[in-house]
């Protein structure tokens, strides 16, 4: 699946400031940073508010420019620098909005990074450790798409299905998605044990059966032609040749059931990954929309 990067508005993260700075003017050089960071220059932003940092510690906004470059490294597709700063700052902010933020944000770095497994933890631990957190219904809806793309089938079942049970903004697209996994089920499928059986008993078959006809008229063609090659060696005692032959034939032969079976999985991945992308296009990143 296509993972979007980073939306950042910039009007609110500088309404923010304002809000935490108060009545004083936002500083020139956070500005600066916040400037660089909307035109996309992720480097040069991150050095700016470290700057900023450096010059201004004792300043409010200092939590806030932390958190942001954590966001720089994400957006510019740095995720392990991105998560270690999204630690620091929960660590050293905690009741901050910025630190409770970058608590979420260690789990949505993970997921867009495509660390499926990794996300789901974090975004666990983030509900476990603030469960009357904003940012709550958020983590969960994330977690359940990550144990989805895991294809931790039951896990991601079960927390859309507790989600759309519930009166929260994702109540719609976790009950769509609930109702798309029940329909998982019902896929046309392939099995793979068959597929390799048909191809032992006929070459080629199996890839038939599974939807690869170039593929299995391949296998059918190669294998029989290497097969009547090495009977026919045999038979004019021929035996050097037929010797060669029949270990090309016996190769072939094995490669084709091995290449029905592999051929099956990938059909059932195949229209696994279609109908999830379906829902995906719509509800993925609804939060986004």
């Amino acid at each position: 699946m296509l993972h979007r990067t980073v939306r950042i508005n910039f009007v609110w993260m500088l309404l923010v400031a304002v809000t935490v700075a108060g009545a004083e003017e936002i500083p020139g050089p956070y500005r600066f940073a916040c400037d660089l960071m909307e035109k996309g220059h992720w480097e040069q932003a991150i050095e700016e508010f470290r700057r900023f940092r450096f010059y201004h510690p004792e300043n409010p906004l200092v939590p806030r420019a932390s958190f942001a470059i954590g966001l720089c490294y994400e957006q510019g597709g740095r995720y392990p620098d991105a998560i270690e700063t999204y630690r620091e700052v929960a660590a050293e902010y905690p009741e901050d909005p910025a630190g409770r933020e970058a608590h979420y944000r260690v789990g949505e770095a993970s997921y867009r990074a495509e660390w499926f497994e990794e996300a789901r933890i974090a975004l666990e631990r983030f509900v476990s450790d603030r469960p009357e957190d904003p940012w709550t219904w958020k983590a969960r809806y994330r977690g359940a798409w990550a144990s989805l793309n895991d294809h931790a089938f039951v896990s991601a079942r079960d927390e859309f299905s507790s989600l759309a049970s519930q009166d929260s903004p994702y109540t719609t697209p976790a009950l769509r998605m609930a109702e798309g996994i029940e329909q998982i089920k019902d896929l046309p499928h392939r099995s793979p044990a068959l597929a390799g059986l048909m191809s032992g008993l006929l070459p080629g078959s199996g890839h038939l059966y599974a939807g690869a006809a170039k593929d299995g008229l391949l296998a059918f063609l190669v294998t029989g032609a290497l097969i009547a090659g090495s009977v026919e060696a045999w038979t004019q005692e021929v035996y050097g040749v037929a010797g060669l032959v029949s270990v090309a034939a016996l190769t072939f032969y094995l490669g084709n059931i091995y290449g029905a079976v592999n051929s099956a999985h990938l059909a059932n991945q195949e229209r696994l990954d279609a109908h999830l992308r379906g829902y995906a296009a719509s509800y993925e990143w609804w939060e986004e929309d």
